[in-house]
């Protein structure tokens, strides 16, 4: 049992550590969003939705298909 103990101690003060590693970074530089290498968010979110739609579309056709 003492064995197991210290092995939590020791994951324990590990996270934590690691954690306090994590929050201790500085941000990054601010993209500017004029530049002609910024890509715009809102085209490949709409893809996305059109391709989820199209694939419960192709889901439910499937699944009424094989019922008959």
């Amino acid at each position: 049992m003492k064995n197991y103990s210290w092995l939590i101690l020791n994951i324990l003060v590990l996270n934590v550590i690691f954690a306090v590693s994590v929050f201790a970074q500085g941000g990054g530089p601010v993209p500017d969003p004029s530049a002609s290498g910024a890509v715009p968010i809102d085209g490949g979110i709409s893809f996305l939705a059109a391709a989820g739609i199209a694939y419960g579309a192709k889901k439910l056709y499937d699944k009424r298909n094989t019922q008959q």
